[in-house]
């Protein structure tokens, strides 16, 4: 009974802040309280920020984590002010237990990770032409046919799948076909240094120019060259 509590939160940029702010004022009267105590709780969080799309495909998965939690807090924000739906997510997790929080964070990133395309042998199923305006149209087509949210990551090479079990296995076969048959279509000439060192140093364009229609793709890695055609 009594006065309405107000609840609080303040954000500090050092972990040793805040632990020192929670002793030092924890349980104090406050003057500008007209004397009433002051309590204060050291609370940890983490927050993701996702795109609509992905956090549709995941919604139920966030929702079941977020029901079963007791120790930590599981909260989204997909809506602006107005009630509006926004384009990118919120995703926030956070309490006092750190050790729980540290096992949510780990469940929570393995939902955000989605699965990794495979192919039957376990293998990671990645092309190069994935990132190029035909290979995002080819993943875009699939996203809408399948209903999953489908991920392209260039930097780690990886294709990553979100949404029902269905869904996500579709997309799986669909892009093993698709890789299966690009790669058919291909052709890999290895480079010695100095044939290598030409393409990067204007070779390339000039093999564009003579062959207009060809696709060439540079692997620096690799050092290599892939021509994509019909096989012979």
């Amino acid at each position: 009974s009594g006065a309405p509590k107000l609840n609080a939160f303040a954000q500090f940029c050092e972990a040793d802040a805040a632990e020192r702010a929670v002793s030092a004022l924890h349980g104090t009267h406050q003057a500008f309280l007209r004397g009433s105590q002051v309590f204060l709780e050291l609370i940890h969080s983490v927050k993701y920020m996702l795109p609509r799309a992905q956090f549709n495909a995941i919604r139920s998965e966030i929702e079941r984590l977020s029901d079963g939690q007791q120790a930590c807090k599981l909260r989204f924000h997909d809506k602006d002010e107005h009630g509006g739906p926004i384009e990118r997510v919120c995703i926030r997790a956070y309490g006092p237990n750190a050790k729980a929080l540290s096992r949510l964070k780990t469940e929570l990133e393995g939902v955000l990770k989605g699965e990794i395309v495979r192919d039957d042998g376990g293998q990671v199923v990645w092309h190069e032409n994935f990132p190029q305006s035909s290979g995002k149209a080819f993943l875009d087509a699939l996203a809408a046919d399948t209903q999953a949210f489908v991920r392209c990551d260039d930097r780690t090479r990886t294709i990553h799948l979100f949404g029902s079990a269905a869904g996500r296995a579709t997309a799986r076969t669909r892009i093993v076909a698709k890789v299966q048959e690009m790669s058919a279509n291909e052709h890999i000439i290895e480079m010695d240094d100095p044939v290598f060192r030409r393409m990067l140093h204007g070779g390339l364009p000039q093999l564009q120019a003579a062959f207009a229609g060809t696709s060439f793709h540079l692997h620096v890695v690799r050092r290599d060259l892939v021509i994509h055609g019909e096989p012979s």
